[in-house]
């Protein structure tokens, strides 16, 4: 089945009323940029550096993204008359056409041995990405995206991500941590829960996260947490959250903190120096 937009809850909480939920997604590759404009919430996406240039080359081949909706060119941001007959038909063509070309330019920069933070870049408008994003306010974000205004690939994902939360129910608790399944909420406890949560939130980055096995795997993304909190690599850490009487001004509403709040000097663990230019 070809790729297409999607939302799915991975983690729904609630906790004194107030609901937090993390959204798994896969949408087109450019309004990346745009759901990051969003810092309401905490998010993490695929990225294009973190994937073999093969495999992007693989993946844009057998499913390049191609609009599904067409406008005619007018004034604004948005386009209102939809494009029809043939040169919609045409327009597919000229960009089926130049997926080919960054497919070919994408080949010959890994074939002169180029590193994939610049020779898998060609194929981004082609792209899908997949991505985590995590918040306790929506309203926002859906007034902004479900909207005749909005780029018509982020109405679509946001209405999708609105049908995954007014379809899922909320668990009442203290802990949200996403990917971590109940079966190791019973075995494994509070302990590790948070980095292992925040270790399988960044895996986002080159893969979709596949739930694997209790056991090895556990002390295995742990490991990969810790990892990441000694690189600095913080932004992971803001999906997995607590309640706590001690809430600071954050993203999220009270009583939910993100769990990087919860480290000290979070913004610079380690106190590592920036080096000189």
């Amino acid at each position: 089945m070809p790729p297409r937009i999607t939302a799915e809850v991975v983690e729904d909480s609630i906790c004194d009323g107030v609901r937090i939920t993390t959204i798994q997604y896969r949408a087109w590759r450019p309004i990346l940029a745009e759901i990051n404009t969003h810092g309401i919430t905490a998010r993490s996406a695929r990225s294009t550096r973190a994937v073999p240039t093969k495999r992007l080359i693989a993946e844009v081949r057998e499913a390049p993204f191609i609009p599904a909706r067409w406008y005619e060119n007018g004034p604004g941001m948005s386009g209102k008359a939809p494009l029809v007959g043939w040169r919609r038909a045409a327009a597919v063509a000229v960009w089926r056409l130049s997926a080919l070309s960054a497919i070919a330019s994408a080949t010959a920069l890994n074939w002169l041995g180029v590193h994939k933070q610049h020779a898998g870049r060609p194929l981004e408008p082609y792209m899908w990405v997949d991505g985590v994003i995590t918040a306790t306010d929506w309203e926002n974000f859906f007034n902004l995206r479900i909207s005749a205004h909005a780029q018509p690939e982020f109405q679509e994902l946001a209405k999708e991500i609105k049908f995954a939360l007014d379809t899922s129910d909320p668990v009442e608790r203290t802990e949200h941590l996403p990917y971590v399944t109940e079966a190791e909420r019973v075995t494994r406890g509070s302990a590790g829960a948070f980095l292992v949560s925040a270790r399988r939130c960044a895996a986002v980055s080159y893969r979709p996260f596949t739930a694997k096995p209790s056991g090895a795997a556990w002390e295995e993304d742990v490991a990969k947490g810790l990892a990441l909190l000694r690189d600095g690599h913080m932004s992971p850490f803001d999906h997995p959250a607590l309640t706590t009487a001690g809430w600071r001004p954050c993203r999220f509403k009270e009583p939910w903190l993100p769990y990087r709040k919860t480290i000290p000097n979070e913004e610079n663990p380690l106190g590592v120096k920036a080096p000189r230019a």
